[in-house]
Formats: C-alpha cells, sequence, structure tokens
C-alpha cells in the first residue's frame, strides 16, 4: 500500500483515538494520557498496512488485547496481518495493569464523609440505612450494564409502532426504521456506547429509549395536525446550498426526500485510489441545478428533527433527487424513499458517473464511521 496522506492520517488519528476512549470508558479503567499515547502510536503501526478502518473495529481489538491469553495470541496476529508480537505485548500489558477510573474526592465530599462518619459512630441505624443505600446503588449500576430482556425490547417495539403512527395521523411520513435511527442516535443512548441494533441496548439505553418515545407519542398526540403536501414555489437567487442535499431560504431550510449525498467534508477514491472532496463536489452539483433552474418548486413530506422541511422538489419539472442520484453524487437512500431513485443511481453506477468511477463509503456509513474498510 502507498504512503498515507496528511488527511488520511489526520482521519485514522481521529478514529483510533476515539476508539481507545470509548473502549476505556466502556471497561472503567484509567491509564492516562502517557500510556494513551503509547498505545495510540502502536495501533497506528499494527494497522499501518490498511488502507481503512473504524472506530468499532479498533475498540474490538482493543477488547481482544484486553483480554488477551496464550489461546488468543495466533488469532490476534491473523487479525491483522503482522508477526509483530512486541507492539500487541506492550498494549496489553499497559491494559491489564491500569486502575479502575476514580472518581476525585473533593472537600465537599471529604465533609461530607466525615458527618457520615459522626452519625454512624451515634446511630447504628444510619450506618445500617447507608449500607443499603450503597447496596442498591451497586445492584442499581449492575442492572443498568446488563442487556435489555427480550420482554423489553418488545415493549420498544410497541412504543415505535405507536411513534408512527402518531406521525401518520399529524400528516408526517415516517416509518419504524426511520424512527429506530433517531432513538439511536440520541445522544444520551450514543454517550453509552453505539449500538447498530436496537437489540445490543443495555437497560440503561432501554430506560432512555422508552422515556424519549413516550414523550414523543405525548407531543405527538397533543400537537395539531399538519397540513398536507404543502407546495412552495421558490426563487434561486433566495437559494443557498448547505451541503449536496440541503438547501436553504431566508425563512426555511430544505432536506431533499430518498436520497442522501456525501457528507461535506467527506472524502472519496478516485480510479486511481487517490482521495479528492466528493461532499464538495456533491455540493457543487446541487448548487449548479439551482443556479441554472427557471422553475423550482417542492412539496413538503414532514419535518425532522432538526426542524429542517423534508421535501420533494423539481426543478423545471424533473425530480431534483433524480438528477442527483443520476450525476452520481448522490445515492438512493432506500430506507426512507423505498427504492424510488434505485433506477436512476444504477443508471449513474453503470456510466461511472461522479463518485461511482472510484470507490466510496455510503455517506450514512461515513457518519457513524462503520463500514469504513470497502474500499480496501
Amino acid at each position: 500500500m502507498g504512503r498515507l496522506t496528511d488527511i488520511e492520517l489526520e482521519a485514522r488519528q481521529e478514529i483510533i483515538d476515539d476508539a481507545i476512549k470509548r473502549f476505556l470508558d466502556d471497561n472503567a479503567i484509567d491509564i492516562g494520557d502517557e500510556n494513551t499515547t503509547v498505545i495510540s502510536n502502536r495501533l497506528q503501526f499494527l494497522f499501518k498496512d490498511r488502507k481503512s478502518i473504524s472506530t468499532s473495529k479498533i475498540h474490538d481489538y482493543l477488547q481482544e488485547i484486553y483480554d488477551y491469553n496464550e489461546y488468543n495470541r495466533e488469532s490476534l496476529s491473523k487479525g491483522i496481518n503482522t508477526d509483530d508480537e512486541s507492539a500487541i505485548e506492550s498494549i496489553a500489558s499497559i491494559l491489564v495493569t491500569a486502575p479502575p477510573k476514580k472518581e476525585a474526592l473533593t472537600a465537599q465530599k471529604k465533609w461530607i464523609m466525615i458527618v457520615i462518619l459522626i452519625l454512624a459512630l451515634t446511630s447504628s441505624i444510619i450506618v445500617f440505612h447507608r449500607s443499603t443505600t450503597i447496596q442498591q446503588e451497586a445492584q442499581q449500576t449492575i442492572k443498568d450494564h446488563k442487556s435489555m430482556t427480550l420482554a423489553q425490547a418488545k415493549e420498544l417495539k410497541v412504543l415505535v409502532a405507536e411513534v408512527v403512527k402518531t406521525e401518520e395521523e399529524n400528516g408526517n411520513q415516517t416509518t419504524t426504521t426511520g424512527v429506530w435511527n433517531e432513538v439511536k442516535q440520541h445522544k444520551a443512548i450514543v454517550d453509552l456506547g453505539y449500538k447498530a441494533s436496537y437489540k445490543d441496548f443495555n437497560h440503561a439505553q432501554y430506560t432512555i429509549a422508552k422515556d424519549y418515545l413516550n414523550d414523543w407519542i405525548k407531543k405527538g398526540k397533543s400537537a395539531k395536525p399538519k397540513e398536507q403536501n404543502k407546495t412552495y414555489q421558490l426563487n434561486r437567487e433566495d437559494i443557498i446550498v448547505s451541503d449536496g442535499d440541503t438547501f436553504k431560504t431566508k425563512t426555511q431550510k430544505f432536506r431533499l426526500w430518498g436520497v442522501d449525498a456525501f457528507e461535506l467534508k467527506q472524502h472519496c477514491f478516485d480510479k486511481n485510489k487517490n482521495l479528492y472532496p466528493c461532499g464538495q463536489h456533491a455540493k457543487t452539483e446541487l448548487e449548479n441545478i439551482l443556479n441554472n433552474a427557471k422553475d423550482i418548486t417542492c412539496t413538503e413530506t414532514a419535518t425532522d428533527r432538526y426542524k429542517r422541511t423534508i421535501a420533494r422538489c423539481y426543478v423545471d419539472f424533473k425530480e431534483l433527487g433524480q438528477l442527483l442520484t443520476k450525476s452520481g453524487w448522490a445515492v438512493d437512500y432506500t430506507k426512507y424513499s423505498g427504492g424510488h431513485f434505485k433506477t436512476s443511481e444504477e443508471t449513474a453506477k453503470h456510466l461511472k458517473a461522479g463518485a461511482w468511477n472510484g470507490c466510496f463509503i455510503m455517506p450514512w456509513d461515513y457518519r457513524h464511521k462503520e463500514n469504513m474498510d470497502v474500499c480496501e
């Protein structure tokens, strides 16, 4: 493999550092900044021959090293095609000897401990009560890290169906998959560890998801139904393009229905396996189409969580989503479109138009840092 570019090295460093942070948080261990740097450098070396890596793969590999023993020594080396066991040994020695994270003892907490100690000496009842409280907190912590039960998973499934029904009654189009994606991307849930499937939620994530869905249903039932199929006539001089599938006017922000363009900072590989800013190309393509249009209309289908108007737009009576997918700078967002733009996408793929003339990561995978090795 050729030498990595500065952009690739920077992206790789970000992925590795993010994976290390998630791993340390998941295992509640503290290795310090110096040892974190050592592990980061070792991982850079171990994965130097890979064109693309992902946070989840680095995280899983660290977990394997953390559970390192004589039996998995051979499988670890084979997993990354390297015979350098010294790097693996170095990472393992740091991780297995690391102390658990400790919360700093503030002056206020010291005084609280002194008060508790005095009360404990004067009343055995308070000591017993305190002991019981600590035990309950410990049990709750263990419970929160357990996977949710099958019954709890079914409960969330019922709530999601209720959300879809409520949204439809309000004139908003959504799907079960769409709701699940929004739940999985909820910050409080992601902070507890990204999950590819809701079925992998732990108990704490289940609790957050349940409250979030119930609140969604409650707000949906109290909201007034929205006007359906509202159409906007837009003036091209008033439009500012944000990225390949989003633009705004003075009063409104639009997200194109059914397509997903490359993220603004995303890079793809051309036919010679050189990186180029495909996200910028996608933005330019949308700007060119809109700037040359005589008639622009958008029909509202829904409003997303960012308060953007999800819309099917037409440029000179041609559907904008179709023009973008046929250009090769956007792809069919099947989980929302139901494959509506699949034909134009296949045409672009056959003609090697736009990004199809090389190799790229799907925009939704790029956002979640998943399947990052598809171009190896």
